[in-house]
């Protein structure tokens, strides 16, 4: 590597050499990054938690406090105040554990058993994310609030998937955050706003 040529371009700082200078320029960056991720990753959680713990309360769920319980505890919120069938749950357990089993059986048998786990992986996740936004729609109207505010994000969702597929990037991922956004301002709404079917 020619030194003499990098050290002419404007990364060598003070002093040092420019590439050690460029690659703690890098790790620094990556360092506040992933510090600030995580950070919102937290807030998330404890908004999440907060939010879905009021819901719960106000659908008059046994133990509304199940929403801090991480990874789950939001789904379990949800499926309990929309008052449905249990079943959903028996077919994720069946279809992700028959996924990953045919995943396994693929290196022994070959790829054929990969395209059928793909197909039961996929179908399990749809019928799943189906349920969910039920689900919310439910969880929604047991709070006095439209069933439909759930379509918010999930059509933002899927507009910004189709525009990122297309090629026009920036305005999907911005549309895919306004409707998260979206999602995240409506949720607080129907925890603490006033309902008619709860004042």
């Amino acid at each position: 590597m020619n030194i003499l040529f990098l050290q002419t371009l404007p990364l060598t700082g003070v002093s040092g050499d420019p590439v050690l200078n460029l690659l703690k320029g890098i790790i620094g960056a990556f360092i506040v990054f992933f510090i600030a991720f995580i950070l919102i990753l937290f807030a998330l959680y404890v908004y999440l938690s907060v939010v879905y713990s009021k819901i719960g309360s106000k659908a008059r769920l046994s133990s509304p406090g199940i929403a801090w319980m991480p990874f789950t505890g939001v789904l379990a919120v949800i499926f309990e105040s929309s008052k449905m069938h249990w079943w959903p749950f028996l077919i994720l357990i069946i279809g992700f554990s028959s996924g990953y089993i045919l995943i396994l059986s693929s290196f022994a048998i070959g790829s054929t058993m990969m395209t059928l786990a793909t197909i039961i992986l996929f179908a399990t996740t749809a019928i799943f994310a189906i349920m969910t936004i039920v689900w919310h729609w439910k969880t929604y109207e047991a709070v006095g609030k439209p069933g439909w505010w759930i379509l918010v994000p999930v059509i933002s969702g899927i507009l910004g998937l189709g525009l990122i597929l297309i090629r026009v990037s920036v305005l999907g991922i911005i549309i895919a955050i306004l409707g998260a956004v979206a999602h995240l301002v409506l949720i607080g709404i129907a925890a603490w706003s006033k309902s008619s079917s709860n004042q």
